[in-house]
Formats: structure tokens, sequence, C-alpha cells
């Protein structure tokens, strides 16, 4: 699996706001991970 920063930058690669949280889960990243990268990445919440 991709590293999560390396699908993000990649804009045609667009994933919804669940599919984030499935991968970040999946990855076992904490939730304050995913709350910096809603800050960070605003067009990727829906």
């Amino acid at each position: 699996m991709k590293p999560i920063s390396e699908m993000l930058d990649r804009r045609q690669n667009r994933i919804t706001n669940c599919e984030a949280v499935e991968r970040i889960h999946s990855n076992s990243m904490p939730k304050s991970t995913l709350k910096k990268i809603e800050i960070k990445l605003p067009e990727y919440t829906r």
C-alpha cells in the first residue's frame, strides 16, 4: 500500500473522506493525523 501522503498528493487519484478514514485506520494512524489531513486538504472532505 502506498503512503497516505503520496496518495493525497496525486490530485487525479482523489479519494473520499470515508476511504481516507478506512485507509488511515488500516494503517493504524491516530485520529489526530486524520484531523490534520482534513484541515490541510479540505478539498478531499466532500
